[in-house]
């Protein structure tokens, strides 16, 4: 929607969230596999208050530290910024466990008390979108720390173009060259009327790339020999689907059946 840049990574078993929002301000958090091992005040982000409202990011207001909250209302969003001991304090039974958010009585002012003033965010008019004075960043981006990760994952709306394309033909190319140095490549898609045989299909015979590759270079990592284990054989083509695709139909029936629903 606009209101803020924010760059995803995944490194070991640590999830890094790092950007700015529009008024220049900096965001960001690291979350582990292990929720005990997150630290405050990051281990606030995705949890979820008495108000419904859900930690997004933690902001980085110098020592001032903030997290920012977010509540879902027709077609808005609610958001604001409050403190980490007002979040603490608001969370809810199931989000509260743990020592870590235990808050002293000598901590907590009179500003705790009361509710945080929120702004909306909300789709923007193209010409605000477009504006140049939105996208006045300072982000480099470091191809060296690129190529070091080991998963990339790819929207395919996003990221893929018609395939009879210059352009298109140039992506293809630059993912399957990440595939053949032996990187695993996942792609997802929310489009729920596609399974994930048929998305898998359409990546590999309309746009030719070459995922099969990507499952041969997961044989070199010891997680693979655990994946044969479980049902999972190099040389199948559901094997292939499974490993390389996401979309929303099957992640639904997942939750869904992982609920016992």
């Amino acid at each position: 929607r606009g209101a803020a840049l924010s760059i995803v990574r995944i490194i070991g078993d640590c999830l890094f969230i790092q950007g700015e929002t529009n008024d220049g301000q900096q965001h960001g958090c690291r979350l582990h596999v292990d929720p005990n091992k997150d630290t405050m005040p990051d281990a606030l982000v995705g949890r979820q208050l008495t108000d419904n409202s859900w930690v997004k990011t933690v902001m980085r207001h110098s020592d001032d530290l903030k997290v920012t909250i977010a509540r879902g209302k027709g077609f808005k969003v609610e958001v604001s910024d409050i403190s980490v001991q007002q979040a603490c304090l608001r969370l809810k039974s199931e989000y509260g466990w743990g020592g870590a958010f235990a808050i002293q009585l000598q901590d907590i002012d009179a500003d705790e008390i009361f509710p945080a003033e929120t702004t909306d965010e909300a789709c923007l008019p193209e010409e605000e979108v477009l504006s140049p004075r939105r996208y006045q960043r300072s982000y480099n981006f470091d191809q060296a720390q690129f190529d070091e990760a080991e998963t990339y994952l790819f929207s395919f709306n996003g990221v893929m173009l018609d395939p009879a394309t210059e352009q298109g033909k140039k992506i293809v190319d630059n993912i399957n060259n990440m595939i053949k140095k032996g990187k695993r490549v996942i792609f997802i898609s929310n489009d729920s009327t596609m399974s994930r045989k048929s998305f898998f299909k359409k990546i590999t015979n309309k746009f030719g790339v070459q995922l099969h590759e990507s499952v041969e270079g997961m044989m070199k990592r010891p997680s693979t020999t655990k994946r044969q284990a479980n049902g999972y054989h190099p040389s199948s083509s559901v094997c292939l689907s499974q490993e390389s695709v996401v979309t929303s139909a099957f992640t639904c029936a997942w939750f869904l059946k992982s609920a016992g629903i």
